[in-house]
């Protein structure tokens, strides 16, 4: 689970990977405290693992979310979303994406981890 602050608004989110880590089955609600929300969630069981502090420029081409993404710690990324049907094939919306990715001209690795991830390695190796 995730709980965001954005320009002053607070969201909780819950993502569960379903085919694989970049196909995901997302719940998102703003919630209007972010302190008892926090508390909520240590109650359920959840612990803080990492912070991460990014700033975000958004782009939509042809019905794909574009988000160029500066992470604190980690460097500089490229997240490409596209909202999909419920039985639409994970592989063929990836290979779609990874396409559009190509077209852009711009050197690219791809990274199945996610920035908590890439953070908390970032942290401990200090």
């Amino acid at each position: 689970p995730r709980l965001r602050t954005t320009g002053g608004r607070h969201y909780f989110t819950l993502k569960q990977p379903t085919e694989n880590d970049q196909a995901c089955l997302e719940y998102e609600t703003e919630v209007a405290d972010r302190q008892a929300m926090h508390h909520a969630a240590m109650l359920m069981g959840f612990q803080p693992t990492v912070r991460i502090v990014k700033s975000r420029r958004q782009a939509t081409v042809d019905g794909i979310s574009l988000c160029v993404d500066d992470v604190e710690g980690v460097g500089g990324f490229l997240e490409l979303e596209r909202l999909a049907a419920d039985d639409a094939d994970p592989g063929a919306v990836q290979t779609e994406l990874a396409a559009f990715a190509e077209s852009l001209g711009v050197p690219a690795a791809r990274v199945s981890e996610g920035y908590d991830s890439l953070v908390y390695a970032a942290q401990s190796r200090r």
